[in-house]
């Protein structure tokens, strides 16, 4: 309606607008119009020239209106267009993608198939020379939780031990071992390439509720003198024990899996919860939510430790064994059998790793801090993982630990700093101003922290130890776990017997007498030196008090 017009080009502009054709079918020329066809402004004008001009434009301006509906129809189509050709090119990609993640998956089982079968041959075949010679290497598996071990490929269970409270599941999986996250120690059950998938065998150690002992007792195994590695029962089918694999590893991975705390290397400690379900369970576990510092677990719950990857001698420890036998280590026989031994345990490998590397990290408070109850310039004191009432240490105050019904299962454990110091084999006169700081400030803690007495505490060694890094144990009297006589020395005992004149090396010249198992690589160790060499084995002068030969 603005638009204006000279009146001496008005009837140039009726020229123009009548002569002036737009096709359809060029859409240059109907969107871009040359600029021959500019209608030129007039700074005069009226009401009734602009009424006359505004009847000859509206159809020209209907025209337009219908060009620009076309060209927006035909941008949306060819929009629409290339979407749809974009959407058809993902689709083949993903197709693609598909074709070739199949193709690795069927890769992946072919060689898992020939890893189970390589490993079987070379364990029946090998077994002997796979006891006396442990190939060990540093690595991470990519499995790391219960819950991915449970799920992996191939993953079977077998139970080692049962009893009312407590039960070991050994599981068997297939993981790749990690070069550049290497930082805990496994036994391979073959040596191949390094990236190439590997069987490897885990522990878990469950306390029970009584319900569970029926379905975890179901796929048991069995332990031979001639065979250090589990053996499948006899009395049961492979289909049967198959079956039984299944139904353990999918009661297990009806709970969830939380961690409570990690060493660092292959230990860990899980609470275990059952799934929530549409049950009574349910509203059970929703009631025992808590704002209260203490945690309380549902009922089916238990508590769990996984070792993973576990080495054959972690397997075996768990294992029930056939039987066991007492031994006599002379110094002879420390120095020239068990001497070695311990030194091929604890000497780092190539890359610089040792199998003692969790406990340093304990030392230097890099893991199990929540677990510290002293700490010493030589030793600390730490909740021993033995001790699997113990509150949680993360989320219940250390004001609530004293005189707490946990206290019954009391069990911590001291770790002296010197490296040098291996077992009780080691200690020296000079060492007695150590063990007695470590005894002491260790009763006395124990007593701040948990309003124990201190003649209500047994402090001992092990001898052999678990492992090899010298440690003292702290145990409440009713407490019988690694009590036995043949393998515990209290500390008053070995402090006093270096006390004694003209015994500087009181543990190093005498010899001990304590039990092994006969399955234990050791006790083989033990067995052939004193078979093969028994005069230089024994310090007896008398010739009736000498002991007949060990293997009869």
């Amino acid at each position: 309606d603005d638009l204006k017009v000279d009146t001496e080009d008005k009837e140039k502009s009726k020229s123009i607008l009548q002569v002036e054709t737009i096709s359809e079918s060029d859409p240059v020329s109907q969107t871009f119009p040359s600029t021959e066809n500019t209608i030129p402004r007039s700074s005069e004008s009226s009401v009734s020239s602009n009424t006359a001009h505004s009847s000859t434009f509206s159809p020209q301006l209907r025209k337009l209106k219908s060009i620009k509906d076309t060209m927006v129809k035909r941008l949306r189509d060819t929009s629409e267009q290339i979407s749809q050709n974009v959407q058809n090119s993902t689709l083949k990609r993903k197709v693609e993608i598909g074709n070739l993640g199949t193709k690795i998956l069927d890769s992946v089982k072919e060689v898992s198939s020939a890893v189970k079968k390589d490993s079987k041959s070379q364990s029946i075949s090998n077994s002997k020379s796979a006891s006396e010679s442990e190939v060990k290497l540093k690595s991470k598996a990519v499995v790391h939780s219960p819950e991915d071990i449970l799920k992996s490929e191939g993953c079977t269970a077998r139970t080692l031990t049962l009893s009312d409270q407590h039960a070991t599941i050994l599981l068997t999986h297939l993981a790749v071992k990690d070069k550049e996250k290497s930082n805990s120690e496994t036994k391979l059950e073959e040596n191949g390439p390094t990236d190439e998938p590997v069987m490897i065998k885990s522990i878990l150690k469950l306390t029970l509720v009584p319900y569970h002992r029926e379905i975890l007792g179901q796929n048991r195994v069995l332990a031979t003198p001639e065979d250090p590695w589990p053996s499948a029962d006899v009395n049961i089918t492979d289909e049967e024990a198959k079956k039984a694999s299944s139904s353990i590893i999918s009661h297990l991975l009806s709970h969830n899996f939380q961690m409570k705390s990690e060493s660092g290397a292959e230990y860990a400690f899980y609470n275990a919860t059952p799934i929530p379900s549409k049950s009574p369970l349910q509203f059970l576990a929703k009631a025992l939510q808590s704002n209260n510092s203490t945690v309380i677990l549902p009922a089916g719950s238990f508590h769990t430790e996984l070792i993973s990857p576990a080495t054959q001698r972690q397997i075996q420890r768990a294992m029930p064994s056939p039987t066991t036998a007492l031994v006599q280590e002379t110094p002879h026989l420390y120095s020239t059998v068990t001497q070695p031994y311990i030194s091929s345990i604890v000497t780092p490998n190539e890359s610089g790793k040792s199998s003692l590397d969790w406990i340093q990290q304990i030392l230097d408070k890099k893991k199990e801090t929540e677990r510290l109850l002293l700490d010493h310039a030589d030793f600390i004191l730490n909740i021993d993982t033995k001790w699997r009432s113990h509150v949680d240490p993360k989320t219940t105050p250390r004001s609530e630990w004293k005189n707490h019904e946990c206290t019954r299962d009391l069990y911590c454990l001291a770790l002296f700093r010197d490296p040098s110091l291996l077992t009780i084999r080691d200690l020296r006169k000079s060492h007695i101003p150590l063990l007695q700081a470590a005894y002491s400030l260790g009763l006395q803690t124990i007593h701040d922290i948990y309003g124990i007495a201190k003649d209500q505490i047994r402090v001992f060694f092990h001898y052999q130890p678990q492992f090899y890094r010298l440690h003292l144990h702290f145990t409440r009297l009713e407490n019988e776990i690694g009590a036995s006589i043949e393998k515990g020395h209290l500390v008053t005992d070995v402090i006093q017997n270096l006390q004694m004149p003209n015994e500087e090396e009181y543990y190093l010249q005498r010899t001990f007498t304590y039990r092994l198992r006969v399955t234990d690589r050791l006790y083989k160790l033990l067995q052939d030196a004193s078979t093969s060499h028994p005069m230089e084995c024994d310090n007896t002068t008398d010739e009736d008090d000498k002991p007949k030969e060990l293997n009869k």
